[in-house]
């Protein structure tokens, strides 16, 4: 299990990646103030460093609402 800071409350079941578009878990569950949760995220890899990854922005995709937290900037044309 991972515990992260974020400006949005995702759903339950809402898939987590790194800065690199790598899956990391899901996220199982949402608590704390509205304006800033703290979100409970549980790891599917065992293999991961935790560590390293608690430091850094993680990103998450609802797919129930099909909103997409995009790690990767779109080129404007």
């Amino acid at each position: 299990m991972m515990l992260a800071r974020s400006k949005v409350a995702p759903t339950t079941d809402a898939k987590v990646y790194d800065s690199k578009g790598k899956f990391i878990g899901k996220v199982y569950d949402v608590f704390g103030p509205i304006s800033n949760p703290y979100v409970l995220i549980r790891v599917e890899n065992e293999e991961l460093n935790v560590k390293k990854i608690s430091k850094k922005t993680v990103y998450f995709y609802d797919e129930k609402l099909g909103r997409n937290k995009s790690w990767r900037r779109r080129k404007r044309r």
